[in-house]
């Protein structure tokens, strides 16, 4: 039996970046999808996001490759929140992902930075108003 202890940190974005992902509906994908990575054996350490993306830290079990993880979290959470109707329109992420491998020692630091993306998000939103800067997700 093969054992892994490989932690992850994966972020991916709504398609063309939209805004879409309002509290509510961003807490209630996120239960979702460690409900359903739970069921195929990936371990969430952490999952939270903002307007247009989610981060998510978690375990890679030694029976998938990263991609097949990130298509379990990406692909079937896209299948159920256009099942529940929370948009006029189809709901799609977009093709592209980031992951990064984390070592154990910086896994609650990393939650931490996780749980606090609406937090950040909304300070550097303010930041952007105050100086009108241009609010580029590239920069």
């Amino acid at each position: 039996m093969s054992h892994t202890n490989l932690k992850v940190h994966a972020v991916w974005a709504t398609k063309f970046r939209k805004p879409l992902l309002i509290k509510e509906i961003r807490f209630l994908i996120c239960q979702h999808i460690r409900i359903h990575a739970h069921s195929k054996g990936i371990q969430i350490h952490s999952i939270d996001g903002y307007l247009d993306h989610i981060h998510c830290l978690f375990t890679l079990p030694s029976d998938l490759s990263l991609s097949q993880a990130i298509q379990i979290l990406k692909g079937e959470s896209a299948f159920w929140i256009n099942k529940q109707n929370y948009f006029s329109h189809a709901f799609a992420w977009a093709k592209e992902y980031y992951a990064v491998s984390v070592s154990e020692s910086a896994v609650p630091e990393i939650a931490l930075y996780i749980y606090a993306q609406e937090q950040k998000h909304q300070h550097f939103d303010q930041v952007i108003k105050a100086f009108g800067v241009s609010n580029n997700p590239r920069l």
